[in-house]
């Protein structure tokens, strides 16, 4: 299950391996609090808009 707190460490180490090194500039993170155990969130990567949203099928 993610929490806020392990969403923030994903997402901040991708930044720090990947968009940094290309010079990629994240914007406007919002986490989707009400599917915060799925990952979901989104922002902006040099004005682009990004949404991340991790769905677990229920069978």
């Amino acid at each position: 299950m993610k929490t806020e707190n392990t969403l923030f460490a994903d997402l901040k180490l991708v930044k720090e391996l990947v968009y940094d090194k290309c010079g990629f500039v994240l914007t406007n993170l919002k986490l989707n609090s009400e599917s915060l155990e799925y990952g979901a969130c989104s922002f902006e990567l040099n004005g682009h808009k990004i949404e991340l949203c991790n769905y677990l099928e229920t069978k």
